[in-house]
C-alpha cells in the first residue's frame, strides 16, 4: 500500500474507499482508523478478523 510522505504537497489525506478483502487480516488495519472520518466504505471480506475496535469516530 502506498503511504503518504506529508512532506509533498500533492499528498492526498482524503479516502474513501479500502479494499483489504483476502489480505489474511488478524485485525483491522490502523490506516482504517486513520481515515475513518473521510471513509464511505471499507471491505474487509475473507479475513481473520474476530473483533472490531472499541474506538469509534462520532461524525457529528
Amino acid at each position: 500500500m502506498f503511504r503518504c510522505i506529508p512532506i509533498f504537497k500533492g499528498c492526498n489525506r482524503h479516502v474513501e474507499y479500502v479494499d483489504k478483502r483476502h489480505c489474511s487480516l488478524g485485525c483491522v488495519p490502523d490506516d482504517i482508523m486513520r481515515y475513518a472520518r473521510s471513509l464511505e466504505e471499507v471491505l474487509l471480506d475473507a479475513n481473520h478478523i474476530r473483533d472490531l475496535p472499541k474506538k469509534t469516530i462520532n461524525p457529528y
